[in-house]
């Protein structure tokens, strides 16, 4: 059994100490439960504080990792004092005492943009945990063995991010898990990756799959992130015809022309469901047989954030908020236009759809299971 010590521990010698502390905790508890280990993925410095992915540990061991976390606020990264300790808010943020922040060359890793961004997510993170909910929770619903594996190979990491307050994998995992447990007749399937979009490359990886008997719904999900980060630009492959596969049997000009109205949006990630799609209809053209019979859809579920959570903020951060929740609302009707135009003119797949939604909408579809209130309550929906 991999011993925590045996990570690689991405900081800095002052934090040692602390995870020293907890890999001991850890390590205590595998030997003593070598058929239900704790796993622990990574360990690193991200915006300035102490970062430990890992699942299956028990109350008291995350109890230990929050104090860690909240202490590592307090404590120099480089040196270990706790003396008049701060963390810069520009730059490579790092929590150091003054004697270390004098040794060090200031530098910038990011565009001021991306700097925005990260400040943003720290602000929301931040207010999901002001009540008192700690920064690594526990699941509400637990996925089965078989999920739990699929969540393992999924790219982003999800499967150690998923028990973190502001995680979107988490947010999946529980409404869906939900949806599962009370609706007897249907399958669901986390980290979908069957599909390369273009030729060669990275498998298209949707978030869920909902199996029922008449339909099939593609789902990609997400919580915090159009309050922080934006649509990507599409990869150069997307813009040349010569990358889409054969299979491809719509004109990759049609694909190429997607894409490049994907890039008028600016929060909504139109790019990555571009690919979606076209993930799924090269498997509806490989596999028929395994479509023909049901209603297809993709769905864009993003969480809205609801009137009042961001009266805590200052007023520019507040207006900042503002500004993109009304931006994601018109964005996500564009889009919806825009792909089910795009189905109707150029696929010929009369069973395919799209639908942009939000999760605060689309919360009755979990009514009737036992963790309905929990999830309401966690997520602010």
């Amino acid at each position: 059994m991999k011993s925590i010590k045996d990570i690689p521990w991405e900081c800095g010698k002052g934090w040692w100490p602390m995870i020293e502390k907890l890999a001991s905790a850890i390590d205590s508890f595998n030997v003593a439960n070598p058929e239900n280990p704790i796993e622990v993925s990574q360990i690193k410095q991200k915006f300035g504080g102490l970062r430990i992915y890992c699942y299956n540990a028990p109350e008291d061991i995350r109890q230990l990792i929050d104090e860690a976390i909240e202490a590592s606020w307090h404590t120099c990264e480089k040196c270990g004092s706790t003396e008049t300790v701060t963390t810069n808010d520009s730059g490579y943020m790092q929590t150091l005492c003054p004697e270390c922040r004098k040794q060090i060359r200031p530098r910038i890793i990011c565009k001021r943009e991306q700097l925005k961004n990260m400040e943003l997510n720290k602000l929301l993170t931040e207010r999901l945990i002001e009540c008192g909910t700690p920064f690594y929770i526990g699941l509400i619903c637990q996925p089965s063995e078989e999920q739990m594996e699929a969540l393992k190979e999924g790219s982003g990491n999800p499967e150690a991010e998923m028990w973190q307050i502001n995680s979107s994998a988490g947010l999946a995992v529980n409404f869906w898990r939900a949806y599962e447990l009370c609706h007897p007749n249907s399958t669901v399937e986390f980290e979908w990756k069957r599909q390369t979009p273009l030729k060669r490359g990275f498998p298209a990886n949707i978030d869920v799959v909902v199996n029922e008997k008449d339909s099939i719904t593609f789902i990609e999900s997400k919580f915090l992130e159009p309050y922080y980060s934006g649509n990507e630009v599409p990869r150069e492959a997307y813009m040349d015809e010569s990358k889409y596969s054969s299979i491809t049997k719509d004109s990759p000009k049609s694909w190429v022309e997607l894409f490049m109205k994907a890039k008028e949006f600016k929060y909504y990630n139109v790019t990555q469901l571009c690919r979606h799609l076209l993930a799924i209809s090269k498997d509806m053209w490989e596999h028929p047989e395994y479509y023909e019979s049901k209603k297809v859809k993709l769905c864009s579920i993003v969480w809205e954030m609801p009137v009042g959570f961001d009266d805590i903020f200052v007023d520019e951060v507040q207006e900042e908020f503002a500004s993109r929740r009304l931006i994601i609302r018109e964005e996500a009707s564009k889009c919806d236009a825009l792909l089910n135009d795009f189905i109707s003119k150029h696929l010929d797949f009369p069973n395919l759809q799209f639908k942009a939604t939000k999760y605060n909408d689309v919360l009755g579809l979990i009514e009737r299971s036992p963790y309905y209130s929990q999830i309401k309550e966690q997520y602010y929906l």
